[in-house]
């Protein structure tokens, strides 16, 4: 027996031993490390001005998230639009698909001070050439109210083998073999009576992102 297999070997009997729960990553890993590598790549090119939106800021994503997340790569940012004032925040971040997929934003934003208002809606947006997206629409309110009047946040979020960006009921099955995940999201505070920005955004963001090869 080889070095190489054996080697393979002993890291599908080491997943088996730690619990099935890490098998689907285990070979996913073991099917494609450099198409990571490429999406990892792909990130260069997300776009940081399209239509009426522009960066504001370039953030950074905290050394835990990252490490708990197996992050191989992300884009952290927020966009402003200049015709409505409105801002998102945009994450892009690329790893294995099991902790990239179970990590959703009720986890995120609960540890942030809010709570969820109503459960996540799948909600489409069309592209041009008859294409469309799905992503998930959560909405929060903060636990302590704000003086400023009722503010929600939005958050949206959707994921992509390297292909369209979907919405699927069970996502660590649905990606379970793939060797990377994409994971995108986005949240805006806004005012109950106001629209949502986020998708204004996606609207205009995803032809720019396709126009840009990712």
């Amino acid at each position: 027996m080889s070095p190489a297999r054996r080697y393979v070997l002993l890291i599908l009997a080491l997943a088996l031993t730690l619990g099935s729960g890490y098998l689907p990553d285990a070979v996913a890993w073991l099917r494609g490390g450099d198409s990571m590598g490429a999406a990892v790549d792909q990130l260069a090119h997300t776009p940081s001005e399209f239509g009426p939106w522009q960066v504001q800021a370039e953030l950074s994503l905290e050394p835990h998230l990252v490490e708990m997340l197996q992050c191989a790569g992300s884009v952290y940012r927020s966009y402003r639009n200049r015709e409505t004032g409105d801002t998102v925040t945009l994450t892009l971040l690329v790893g294995p698909p099991g902790p990239t997929a179970v990590h959703t934003p009720e986890i995120c934003f609960s540890s942030q001070g809010y709570h969820v208002e109503s459960s996540p809606l799948r909600k489409k947006i069309e592209l041009p050439g008859k294409a469309s997206a799905e992503f998930w629409e959560t909405s929060f309110e903060p636990d302590q109210p704000d003086p400023a009047g009722p503010r929600r946040l939005t958050a949206w979020h959707s994921l992509s083998d390297g292909g369209g960006w979907s919405a699927p009921d069970y996502p660590r099955l649905a990606y379970a073999t793939r060797p990377f995940l994409m994971k995108m999201q986005l949240a805006s505070l806004a005012s109950p009576e106001s629209g949502d920005p986020c998708r204004s955004f996606l609207e205009a963001f995803l032809p720019a992102l396709k126009r840009a090869g990712q």
